[in-house]
């Protein structure tokens, strides 16, 4: 019987939101040689896997394989190897373990087993499979309480769900075994020497886990009885949410950086290599013609969020941008950094009123404010700023 029709809530009860279902599943135990293996500890030579009372215990497949670091200099990224466990690393000192204190009765076998409890399982012999035994165990996989539930609407009763769920575990379980066979097979050939894991072919690498492959499984079966594609390509638009960085006085795209400055100048500067320019580059190197050219560019690859603050830079760099870019200029304000000039953000000279200058300021942030506009919120903070020196050094005069 391949599957379980109760459920099981452990000790946080019913309303968990996890629920384990119990299911029968096969497991291969490494059969190792004909040879006895001695315990470093007990001295005592043992068969792997070893028959305890009618009950295979032993490292499995997933057990036998390890991954070890390789050395590395200072700059060099990490790597691993992977190795067959020498039959000595299998077995547990007695003394650890009575050290361990575990809170659980263990079980008979698991008294008698000499085996490492994280290098080994047990289970009922059925067959010889290669360089493994087959065993027959009870395991458990993890589920939603949603996902349960959507497959007792689809399938007609918890019974029903319950039996679904276990077929898919067993199947999903059996696959990550054939997975397993080939590592195992691909290290043991490899020799002394071990296999890198870069090496591993691609289809050898783990997708998901049990849980996830039968919630996924799940879910896909939903949409399609809801009559919903579960394979539809649903793409958000590039681009960062805005207030994405950790400064509060920045905000970034793909591509761009933008920076308010303690002097309430802001800044801009590419994040990574983009079209004729590299990261790090600053835009302060770019005419308006330069930068008119760079926002078709990222307005060409959908960069939504770059687009927006180039935009707003250009705006803040030349109020008149487009028509200075049809009338053949190209140059930039001096000091080639945007916000040095409080007159200049809000458009006032410098014998403006103080009436004036609070006319300005309406003008602007209605102009920049980011319910409104969209911009971020810096530029808003740009035009507080420049509002907040002009008031200051009216009330000095």
């Amino acid at each position: 019987m391949a599957w379980h029709d109760r459920i099981v809530t452990g000790n946080r009860g019913s309303d968990s939101l996890r629920i384990p279902i119990l299911f029968n599943r096969k497991d291969l135990l490494w059969a190792g040689s004909e040879e006895a293996y001695q315990s470093p500890y007990s001295k005592h030579c043992y068969s792997i896997p070893l028959d305890i009372r009618g009950v295979w215990c032993g490292p499995n497949v997933f057990d036998v394989v390890k991954k070890v670091e390789l050395p590395r200099g200072d700059n060099e990224p990490v790597s691993y190897k992977l190795l067959l466990r020498e039959p000595s690393e299998f077995f547990e000192d007695p003394l650890e373990r009575r050290k361990k204190g575990r809170a659980a009765e263990p079980k008979k076998e698991e008294k008698l087993s000499p085996f490492k409890k994280a290098l080994s399982t047990v289970g009922r012999r059925l067959q010889v499979r290669g360089d493994f035994i087959e065993i027959e165990k009870r395991s458990s996989v993890s589920i939603s309480k949603l996902v349960l539930l959507l497959a007792k609407g689809m399938h007609g009763g918890t019974r029903e769900a319950v039996q679904y769920i276990s077929k898919l575990a067993e199947q999903a379980w059996e696959q990550d075994l054939k997975r397993a066979v080939k590592i195992y097979e691909q290290v043991r050939d490899s020799g002394t020497t071990g296999l890198l894991l870069d090496d591993l072919c691609n289809e050898l690498e783990a997708v998901s886990t049990i849980s996830q492959y039968v919630e996924q499984t799940i879910l896909a079966e939903c949409c399609r009885w809801l009559g919903v594609d579960p394979e539809e390509v649903i793409e958000r638009k590039r681009g960062r949410p805005q207030g994405t960085t950790k400064d509060e006085n920045s905000q970034a795209g793909n591509v761009l950086i933008m920076r308010l400055l303690d002097n309430d100048q802001i800044e801009g500067a590419f994040i990574i290599d983009f079209f004729k320019y590299r990261k790090g580059e600053s835009l302060k190197n770019l005419d308006i013609k330069a930068i008119a050219e760079l926002l078709i560019e990222l307005q060409k690859e959908e960069h939504v969020l770059d687009a927006e603050l180039l935009e707003a830079y250009l705006e803040i760099l030349d109020p008149d941008w487009r028509d200075t870019i049809l009338s053949g200029g190209s140059s930039i304000p001096e000091g080639s950094i945007i916000g040095h000039d409080p007159y200049a953000i809000l458009g006032v000279s410098k014998e403006a009123s103080i009436s004036d200058i609070k006319k300005a300021y309406r003008q602007a942030i209605r102009q920049v404010h980011p319910d409104r506009s969209g911009l971020p919120d810096y530029f808003a903070q740009l035009v507080n700023n420049a509002y907040r020196t002009l008031m200051e050094k009216k009330d000095e005069q």
